[in-house]
């Protein structure tokens, strides 16, 4: 196994910003449970970091369609069944799917950007990232206009 290069700067400046975080929700919420839940989410998103670096990230690209159906899943199901609200309260845990949303497209742009190699974007790329704009508007329809607008 390789160890990958790091990119220190932004992982510091990374690590700053969930430290500053959890201060700020430690002083907002005393040390409450909703702090121990972040912390909780913190940790669980470093060992996710972990992981990503270490993998192999053509395999992350192999399975980028089961993370697009995820996304439109979870965008169905918080504007069908959870009557027009941001958050889908699942058993134990609450998400955005607005959330999942920015980090799907943040890929695909990623994705579609990298195979360009600096040239400008053909009219087929563009059609490409454009069709994954169905998400977005069913976050808007779903009244969620501060996260899906932004996007």
């Amino acid at each position: 196994m390789k160890w990958p290069r790091w990119s220190w700067s932004i992982l510091l400046i990374t690590l700053f910003l969930v430290l500053a975080g959890a201060l700020n929700q430690a002083s907002a919420t005393m040390g409450g449970m909703l702090f121990k839940k972040q912390l909780l989410w913190f940790g669980l998103g470093g060992v996710a970091l972990v992981a990503l670096a270490l993998s192999d990230y053509q395999k992350i690209l192999s399975v980028r369609l089961i993370f697009i159906v995820y996304l439109v899943l979870l965008v169905v199901l918080s504007f069908l069944a959870w009557k027009h609200t941001r958050w889908l309260h699942l058993p134990g845990v609450s998400i955005q799917p607005s959330e999942v949303a920015k980090l799907v497209l943040i890929v695909l742009a990623a994705l579609v950007l990298h195979r360009n190699e600096g040239e400008p974007l053909e009219l087929k790329s563009f059609l490409y990232l454009s069709a994954w704009a169905f998400p977005l508007i069913l976050l808007v329809a779903a009244t969620d206009l501060d996260q899906g607008g932004m996007l």
